[in-house]
């Protein structure tokens, strides 16, 4: 059963257990994006916290929130990214066409370039932080079963909308990774500037 615990400032906790504690996030233009509230939760109650991200502005909309959890409990940040360039190409149905691979892993290098990059920075800002990169053609299901393996306490991924609808149920990856993840799933939602109507 997944619990749909409400946040401030629109963030929600998405947890396959109801008793995990809640806790605080705050948005306001003073003060960082995301600034997470020690007070509301046990000392350390994040050991290690998982960022997903595809690359996308909505999980880079993610990380100022996974960033300031992990800085506020001294948890180590795992960066992850879930590459489906090799996975997804090719097959009995969906024949290569070598144009089509090239521009699909140079995306992917790209993300891949960016993503380690935002390591260096995190690490620059005193982080502990990893990064992993798996091939998969489950990323919700690669996500779910990297967590278990690194015994992550928290996941923090950011949902996409482009309409009311797409705000209301959450992207498929997002929907799926609630169903398999061995841990609390932190949405950080879109703002309402990137939301058209």
């Amino acid at each position: 059963m997944i619990s749909i615990t409400p946040i401030s400032s629109g963030l929600t906790l998405y947890t396959p257990h109801p008793c995990v504690q809640m806790f605080e996030a705050a948005r306001s233009s003073a003060e960082p994006p995301f600034l997470v509230q020690a007070s509301a939760m046990g000392e350390g109650m994040f050991k290690t916290v998982l960022w997903a991200s595809d690359g996308s502005v909505a999980a880079e909309r993610a990380l100022p929130a996974a960033k300031s959890i992990a800085q506020t409990y001294d948890a180590k940040l795992v960066v992850i990214h879930v590459s489906m360039v090799s996975a997804a190409l090719g097959g009995p149905r969906h024949p290569v066409v070598p144009q089509t691979v090239r521009i699909a892993q140079e995306s992917a290098d790209a993300i891949t370039a960016a993503l380690q990059r935002k390591v260096e920075d995190l690490k620059r800002d005193g982080i502990l932080v990893d990064f992993a990169l798996l091939e998969t053609r489950s990323p919700a299901q690669a996500i779910a079963e990297f967590a278990r393996e690194i015994d992550a306490e928290l996941i923090v991924v950011g949902t996409s909308g482009a309409s009311r609808l797409v705000r209301m149920l959450v992207g498929s990856v997002t929907r799926r990774l609630l169903e398999l993840a061995p841990c609390p799933v932190l949405a950080v939602p879109p703002e309402d500037e990137d939301i058209e109507s």
